[in-house]
């Protein structure tokens, strides 16, 4: 499972709400998720604060 969605699962929120969150859509969400898409500097600082996910942790492969 991906840093990100673990870390927003982790807290109970559904994609749709961790995307609200981080000021995203929920498809752009799914994008980070895959490794599809970086996000910009912005968006990371905002990741880090709400989910404590760095942005190297983001861009790894999935985790069993």
């Amino acid at each position: 499972m991906n840093a990100l969605k673990a870390a927003y699962s982790q807290r109970g929120l559904k994609p749709r709400e961790a995307a609200r969150l981080l000021g995203i859509s929920k498809r752009y969400l799914a994008y980070l998720e895959a490794g599809q898409r970086g996000p910009g500097r912005a968006l990371e600082r905002k990741i880090e604060q709400e989910f404590g996910v760095k942005r190297e942790e983001i861009l790894k492969e999935d985790q069993p």
